[in-house]
C-alpha cells in the first residue's frame, strides 16, 4: 500500500473519532495548540518481495501520536479511552489492528502537561 493512502486512512479514522482536521498534524515537529490532537508521520519503510537485485515494493509504517491535555483528574484513563476509540474505529473500518500502544507523559510548549499514546500503523 502506498504511504499516502495509509496516512489518509489514519487521518480519516482520527477525524471519525472526533479529532478535527485542524488538530491532525503531519509535521512531527508541530507544536499543538488544541487538545485532543494527533501527529501522524512516516516511521519506516521495509522492503518486500525481493528479486535478484532489488525489492519490488515497500511496506510503509506510519507512527501516530495521540495527545491530550493532562489537566483532568485521571489523564491515564482519558488517553486510554481515546486510543481504544481509535483502535476500534480502525479495526472496524479497515480490518487491521494496532500491534502495541505506548503511553507516556510529556510537556507541550515546555510547560503544559500532556499524555501521549504512541503507536504504529502498518500497511498490508
Amino acid at each position: 500500500m502506498d504511504f499516502r493512502k495509509l496516512r489518509e486512512e489514519v487521518v480519516v479514522t482520527l477525524n471519525a473519532i472526533g479529532i478535527s482536521l485542524a488538530d491532525i498534524h503531519l509535521d512531527k515537529d508541530a507544536n499543538p495548540r488544541n487538545f485532543p490532537c494527533a501527529i501522524v508521520s512516516l516511521a519506516s519503510s521495509k522492503g518486500d518481495l525481493m528479486t535478484s537485485f532489488r525489492y519490488v515494493k515497500h511496506k510503509a509504517v506510519v507512527r501516530v501520536f495521540l495527545v491530550i491535555d493532562a489537566k483532568s483528574e485521571d489523564p491515564d484513563a482519558d488517553i486510554y479511552h481515546i486510543s481504544m476509540k481509535f483502535r476500534e474505529a480502525y479495526l472496524a473500518k479497515f480490518r487491521r489492528d494496532v500491534d502495541e500502544i505506548d503511553y507516556y507523559p510529556s510537556r507541550a510548549d515546555a510547560s503544559r502537561k500532556v499524555m501521549i499514546a504512541k503507536f504504529d500503523v502498518r500497511s498490508i
